[in-house]
């Protein structure tokens, strides 16, 4: 009899728990603004450069691992030079 009215309190509670119980409030999703677009671009682009330079000053082996991530390093560069 003890384990019935226990397991039917714990039901009680936990029904009146789960009524309790506030929604989460939804959120609208803001889409990042140019500026910082702008600013996870540069900063790919400058541990792009970092690594591109530390492989160039590298004796041995020149090679990245990607042949694509040499042709953006050097556009990325040039970029980065003109701009500054």
């Amino acid at each position: 009899m003890a384990n019935q009215l226990e397991s039917l309190v714990e039901s009680i509670k936990s029904k009146v728990k789960g009524a309790l119980k506030k929604p989460k409030k939804t959120y609208i999703k803001m889409d990042k603004s140019s500026s910082v677009k702008v600013e996870i671009r540069s900063r790919k682009a400058r541990k792009l450069i970092d690594k591109t330079l530390k492989v160039a000053d590298r004796p041995g082996n020149l090679m990245l691992k990607k042949d694509s991530d040499a042709v953006y390093a050097s556009g990325i560069m040039n970029l980065y030079l003109i701009n500054h």
